[in-house]
């Protein structure tokens, strides 16, 4: 067969293998596209494509700006390309499983937070089973302050900044220093008051509540000056068994053994010099000439007996004996 036999040539045959090729192309076309339909429908590059199109009508329709449209698109793209490791990828798989997989990606980071340090292993584990991972673009907005957060995040790649107005955060500091300060008075009132009352249940509540027993009120009495004063075996027995100044000295001079012994309280006297308690008193001529003045022998023998010099002299340098 020579090229002749094949070849157009009049007229009407080459009319003829125009519209024959063209109409081939259609076809071939057409079922090439419906094919490729067949296989590709309802995959995550169609969806992806279809919210593309849904999300630039809804953009054109508001008249977005051009920087939210890059910022949305850019976010669309992000999570298209992401998809991989989302929760989804894992949901047929048992969750002891997916627990491993969990611990495997999650706990360094987890373990390495300042939030959970000293914190037991099965609370940590508990945390990185519930983690899930998100994506963000650079330049992206997390939260912002003032915001209603329900949630922790966890950096664990790139880097997270940090914007804030020092105005505000003086303000919010000052804020919380007189928050915690006026707390903080409010318990030492309730612990004076404990002490001075004798409530030994609801000051050792307040002490383990986190109450300093050391701390002083504005005569510098501290809650065993006042324990002592009012003869409270149970408490003194009690702040004594605390980290507490037993030799603690008020605005007055006066330890907490001298309260006792001020106001009689033998006993407890006996036990504060027992835990190694002291009068510390440098003036000792002005209370043992003011007890000589009132003739207040159970008080002058109280003083001797605790170490007072009988020739001690006060601010007259009179003694005693003058």
């Amino acid at each position: 067969m020579e090229y002749e036999d094949i070849h157009a040539v009049n007229m009407r045959e080459m009319i003829f293998i125009m519209i024959y090729v063209s109409f081939d192309m259609i076809l071939s076309a057409y079922l090439i596209g419906n094919m490729t339909t067949l296989i590709v429908k309802g995959s995550k590059t169609e969806k992806f494509r279809d919210k593309m199109e849904d999300v630039i009508k809804y953009m054109n329709r508001n008249k977005l700006e051009r920087d939210l449209r890059n910022q949305i698109k850019g976010h669309l793209r992000l999570q298209y390309k992401s998809t991989y490791t989302e929760a989804a990828v894992l949901q047929d798989i048992p969750i002891s499983i997916r627990a491993k997989i969990s611990q495997s990606l999650y706990l360094p980071y987890i373990e390495n937070a300042s939030l959970f340090k000293e914190c037991s292993s099965e609370f940590i584990n508990q945390i990185v089973i519930r983690l899930h991972e998100e994506f963000f673009l650079p330049g992206e907005v997390i939260m912002e302050q003032g915001n209603v957060v329900d949630q922790i995040y966890f950096v664990c790649h790139g880097v997270l900044e940090g914007k804030e107005s020092n105005l505000r955060v003086k303000q919010l500091e000052s804020d919380i220093s007189f928050h915690i300060g006026r707390q903080e008075a409010e318990l030492a009132l309730r612990v004076n008051g404990a002490a001075y009352n004798g409530d030994f249940y609801q000051l050792k509540s307040l002490i383990r509540a986190g109450a300093d027993p050391n701390k002083a009120d504005y005569d510098g009495r501290s809650l065993l000056h006042l324990a002592a004063s009012k003869g409270y075996e149970d408490i003194t027995s009690f702040l004594i068994r605390h980290p507490v100044d037993i030799n603690l000295k008020d605005k007055f001079e006066n330890t907490p053994l001298l309260e006792a012994i001020k106001n009689g309280h033998d006993n407890l006297a006996a036990l504060l010099i027992k835990e190694g308690a002291s009068l510390n008193i440098d003036d000792g001529g002005s209370y043992l000439c003011t007890a000589v003045a009132k003739g207040d022998s159970y008080f002058l023998r109280r003083l001797l007996s605790n170490g007072v010099d009988l020739n001690s002299r006060d601010y007259d340098h009179r003694t005693p004996f003058m």
